[in-house]
């Protein structure tokens, strides 16, 4: 039987992370182990499901099944083909980063210590978060180590679905196969490809009504329900269509795929697109399991498939073995079809055992003959071997008493099933192991059974024992032996080792087994496999039981069958056990090992050994001098001196004994002790911050931050190089909205008579607005200073420029609208960053906190006629800096643009709070001015004459609409903002810097996107935490200390940013606060202090 690893993940990829528990079945344990750990959010990895699935693979196929030649212009598919195969190659990498988090290698690392690579596993992913259905878990590293491994997915919510009494009497596999809707596809080839099945018996329904459909699903039973066609998923819920006409969802076909479920029905197989909706459906009817494609399918992708899977199915490879063949040979076509093998995934109901192609056509076999229970041994081997009954024993009634429940385990030696007795009054549980001998003649069967019956004897002996399973049956049935226990409720040992524990714990740990021991030593029985699988932490009282005393043992070929069987666990067995000769100390050998496990907290296999093959275990943990010699006495490699018995070692471990000698006097000095505990601590936790800032946790914090910080700064001069033409309400009133060119015309005029170095429009003028049209363009030719915009992020032809100068080639006085703006999402809880060219009414929070110098219009995502490369604000302080005689006014080596002396570094991909823009465009933060960046006038000012010229002269003019009709406001820092005066904060930023040395928004150095600078400070602010909690004792003090702490460092950032300095505010506050939390803590649990 194949191996069950559960991996539960409860929780969201967007905010809180996942709870995740892995549960696995080992060899020889009845209990599965559990194993809890966590994984953290990660909203950029949802982008790249999103992205890659939606963006970059549907732009390839349309919603269906597609076929191949129907695919042309190469050059553009060749450009989509690759792009879709990056976009695979990073959301494969950002997937395995994510399961590589810390809090999740703990999971990880039991999973690869547990298993050997050749052995064959169902691995299910357990989860109600639909993004995580979508990731490719079969390019986890973990399955490239497992090559019989393969990954499953489920819901949490599941029951055994309940059956009627078999009426399959045929030899063969029945198969429903639904032909639908194949328009556009070739079925034909499925359709070959079934027929060919060995042992099969298939029945066709080639584009059905949905009327015939429900009888044959009502009338007949079925092992497997195949569909080939057009499907899809419509919200949640998935679609087949039948044929040209007809469509339905599952749900439709509710009673009539329960009766078929109820009458046998194995497996289903939808080769057909964006299966996910169905298998959702079908999951809720509890079928056994399904075969989907999680995605649009290209019709040769899901041709080969099914040869690949159906020839391995039915030469006799699992349904799990079979399926990830047949996946992986899919890899052949990605070169034509990226992600193929991504596709097929299988979905199933955790109770239910997935079958094998021979085990279907032999399911229903004709009632037995009832024998008597020694009748085996008058039998000849080759009826004795053809009477075994098939391995999975799912379902089954034992000797018309115990019903089968589910299975618990296999190894080796037997199977362990969960069962109810249907004899005793309420149906209570209890286990049923079933040995399986490995014959080879009759005598040999008949030892195996003799030692069985003793075996039997012996447990109903220990029985007895508080601490120990009773023995409540044990029989015969078909040449295979049974043994019936007690079930114990709760929860194995592994679960408590996950951390160590403290000593004291430790002690108590070993002094309840060596308990139990004694009194199994005392009935001259040798445990053999004590190990924490093996050890129960009861959930009525919370007392150790000791489990599974090997009744299942494999019978050798050798006379001696006692002799002759090795059982034990790899790293509890000692060696005189690996050797076939177990004694009484062998069992003390098992639990010493068990002991320095537990002061561990992990496994033993990586810890190293001497020259003699013992155990250098000492120098990895914290222990006294006692306990230590107490338990490499118990793990001596040499039997003779081991203790010899259970109560020898009871009487070590007992208290006057442990406290006889004096505790080590090697631990470090208090003062170097603290120290080291403090850089540790400052160490995680700074690493926590900064990765939690690395996630874009905190990235909304830090900006409100910085706003905040901003908005106190001390106020600057006006710049008097700028001027503001305001469009007022009173101005609108008097001259309607928008404005007319010929009023645009006669402010021109008025303005250029006072000689400004450059006046900006900042109006979309696209269509001609009343009178004065050719008098508004000729104001262009003739003033080269003259700017306007336009936008081309937008669709609208409003925002478009005025064709006629790009009739005339006046492109260079152009200069795009579009604001940066930092959008919060709600649902992703991160920063977009977006193009604007107004004010949003769904949205009123958009902040404005970075400039757009330039761009590559080749690079835009639609064609445009705004095709400038620069914004408004460059084109004017590039003319006002040109005419001041700065030079150069060019491109560095950087490819970064440079006006002097001075650099407009462009915003790597992470800097300051910002963990995710685009690093590549030119944009720099915007250093606003605490007050308005320059004087004011209003249009009715400057058109009545009441203008003073020196206003004007040798001044850059922006010209805006301020009135609330024209929608042009904006957040900033400093609260609403029309987009005019964004406009001149920008235009002002960039002469001052060239002019005047005005810092612009600088951060503390980093290595490309490895902000090691502001991780600096941030661990030296968690330093100052640690200390404070350290020295101050008081609690009251400490939280007064802390207070201190924080505004001290809220003052450096503030004085920092006047000189635009931006510090890490937010995760240097956190870090102060997390470490000196974490120490106070520690201090005060002397318990703690201990163990470390």
């Amino acid at each position: 039987m194949d191996k069950l690893v559960v991996l539960e993940l409860e929780g969201d990829l967007h905010a809180q992370g996942f709870r995740a528990t892995l549960e696995m079945q080992l060899e020889g344990s009845i209990h599965p182990i559990k194993i809890k750990g966590h994984l953290p959010p990660a909203p950029d990895l949802a982008t790249c499901i999103q992205c890659h699935w939606q963006e970059n693979y549907r732009s390839l196929v349309s919603p269906w099944r597609l076929e191949a030649k129907k695919i042309i212009h190469k050059g553009a598919i060749n450009k989509r083909i690759a792009a879709c195969q990056e976009s695979a190659v990073q959301l494969r990498d950002r997937m395995r980063a994510w399961l590589d988090a810390e809090t999740f290698r703990g999971i990880d690392r039991r999973l690869r210590e547990e298993f050997h690579r050749d052995e064959a596993m169902r691995f299910l992913i357990r989860t109600e978060e639909r993004q995580l259905h979508k990731l490719p878990w079969q390019e986890w590293d973990f399955f490239d180590r497992y090559p019989k491994a393969e990954v499953a997915l489920s819901g949490f919510e599941f029951e055994r679905p309940q059956k009627s009494q078999p009426t399959i009497l045929k030899d063969k596999v029945r198969i429903l196969a639904i032909l639908g809707n194949s328009k556009g596809i070739d079925i034909e080839t499925d359709r070959q490809k079934l027929a060919a099945l060995p042992n099969a018996e298939i029945e066709f329904l080639v584009e059905p009504e949905r009327s015939s459909l429900n009888d044959r699903l009502w009338e007949q039973p079925w092992h497997i329900l195949f569909f080939a066609g057009h499907s899809e998923t419509k919200g949640e819920a998935g679609h087949i269509y039948l044929n040209q006409t007809d469509s339905l969802s599952l749900s439709e076909l509710k009673y009539g795929l329960k009766k078929a479920i109820a009458q046998g029905l194995q497996l289903a197989i939808f080769n057909s697109c964006d299966g996910l909706g169905l298998a959702h459906e079908l999951g809720q009817l509890h079928i056994p399991q399904m075969i989907v494609m999680r995605e649009p399918v290209p019709d040769k992708v899901a041709q080969e498939f099914l040869n690949y899977f159906l020839t391995a199915f039915a030469n006799g490879d699992s349904l799990y073995l079979a399926v990830r063949q047949a996946r992986e040979r899919l890899q052949g076509l990605e070169h034509q079809f990226p992600c193929a093998s991504w596709l097929p995934i299988i979905c199933q109901n955790p109770l239910e055992v997935p079958p094998k192609w021979h085990s279907l056509h032999h399911q229903t076999q004709e009632p037995r003959q009832k024998r008597s229970p020694n009748a085996a041994a008058t039998l000849p081997l080759a009826e004795v071997t053809r009477t075994l009954p098939p391995q999975n024993l799912s379902s089954s009634l034992l000797v018309g008493r115990y019903r089968i429940i589910q299975p618990l385990g296999s190894g080796g030696f037997g199977q362990t099933f969960l069962a109810e007795d249907l004899h005793l009054p309420g149906n209570p549980q209890c286990v049923v192991k079933k040995f399986k001998p490995q014959l080879t003649d009759l005598a040999t069967l008949q030892k195996a059974q003799k030692l069985f019956d003793r075996e039997a004897e012996v447990l109903q002996k220990l029985g007895n024992h508080d601490q120990i399973p009773r023995l409540l049956a044990h029989f015969e049935d078909n040449q295979n032996f049974y043994l019936v226990e007690e079930w114990i409720p709760g929860n194995t040992l592994d679960l408590e080792l996950q951390d160590p524990l403290p000593e004291s714990q430790v002690v108590a740990l070993l002094q309840d087994i060596l308990h139990i021991l004694e009194f199994v030593h005392q009935h001259n029985v040798i445990h053999r496999d004590i190990k924490p699988a093996n050890i129960i932490r009861r959930e009525s009282d919370g007392k150790l039981v000791l489990i599974d005393f090997g009744a299942v043992k494999q019978v050798g070929q050798t006379a001696d069958l006692e002799n002759a069987t090795v059982i034990g666990s790899a790293g509890y067995m000692a060696p005189e056990q690996r050797a076939g000769n177990p004694i009484f100390a062998s069992d003390i050998y098992a639990v010493g090992m068990l002991g320095i496990r537990a002061l561990m907290g992990r496994t033993l296999s990586s810890l190293p050994s001497g020259i003699y093959g013992e155990l250098l275990w000492q120098n990895q943990v914290k222990v006294t001098r006692k306990l230590a010699q107490v338990l490499d006495q118990m793990v001596c490699l040499d039997a003779k001196q081991r203790y010899q018995t259970a109560q020898a070692a009871l009487q070590a471990l007992s208290p006057t004994k442990l406290t006889s000698l004096p505790a080590p006097t090697s631990l470090p000095s208090l003062p170097r002790r603290r120290w080291y505990t403090l850089i540790l601590a400052s160490m995680a936790v700074t690493g926590l911050v900064m990765g939690m800032r690395w996630l874009r946790i905190l990235e909304f914090l830090e900006l409100q931050a910085y706003d905040r910080l901003m908005q106190m700064r001390s106020p600057e001069l006006i710049d008097e190089r700028i001027l503001v033409v305001e469009v007022t309400t009173e101005d609108i009133a008097q001259h309607q909205y928008p404005l007319e060119d010929t009023t645009l015309a006669q402010l021109f005029k008025k303005l250029e008579q006072y000689q400004p170095r450059a006046i900006g429009l900042d109006m979309h003028r696209y269509q001609p607005r009343g009178k004065g049209r050719q008098d508004f363009i000729s104001r262009f030719a003739e003033n080269p200073n003259l700017v306007t915009v336009c936008a081309s992020a937008v669709s609208d032809s409003n925002y478009y420029p005025p064709p006629e100068l790009i009739s005339q080639k006046l492109t260079e006085q152009l200069g795009f609208s579009e604001l940066v703006i930092d959008t919060f999402n709600d649902k992703k809880h991160s920063m977009r960053s977006d193009l604007a060219v107004g004010e949003s009414p769904e949205d009123p929070s958009r902040t404005v906190r970075r400039q757009l110098l330039s761009y590559d219009p080749s690079l835009a995502l639609s064609p445009s006629t705004c095709s400038t490369p620069y914004s408004l604000s460059f084109q004017l302080a590039f003319r006002f800096l040109n005419q001041e005689g700065i030079q150069p006014l060019t491109v560095n080596q950087n490819q970064e643009w440079q006006f002097g002396t001075v650099a407009f570094h462009k915003l790597p991909s992470r800097f300051g709070g910002y963990q995710h823009l685009d690093g590549q465009s030119s944009q720099i933060a915007i250093n606003y001015r605490a007050n308005q960046p320059g004087q004011w006038v209003t249009l009715k000012q400057v058109l009545s004459g009441q203008l003073d010229k020196n206003l004007v002269k040798d001044r850059v003019v922006l010209i805006g609409y301020t009135a609330p009709v024209a929608r042009d406001n904006f957040e900033t820092p400093y609260g609403q903002m029309p987009g005019i005066w964004i406009h001149a904060h920008m235009v002002s930023q960039m002469l001052s810097a060239v002019l005047d040395r005005r810092p612009l928004i600088w951060v503390l150095p980093q290595w490309e996107d490895f902000q090691w600078g502001d991780t600096l400070w941030v661990f030296v602010w968690s330093l100052v935490g640690g200390l404070l909690a350290w020295r101050l004792r008081s609690r009251l003090y400490l939280v007064l200390a802390g207070g201190a702490a924080i505004l001290v460092l809220h003052q450096i950032c503030l004085i920092t940013l006047t000189h635009g300095g931006w510090m890490p505010l937010i995760p240097s506050a956190l870090a102060l606060c997390g470490t000196g939390s974490i120490l106070l803590i520690y201090q005060g649990n002397p318990q703690l202090r201990e163990n470390r």
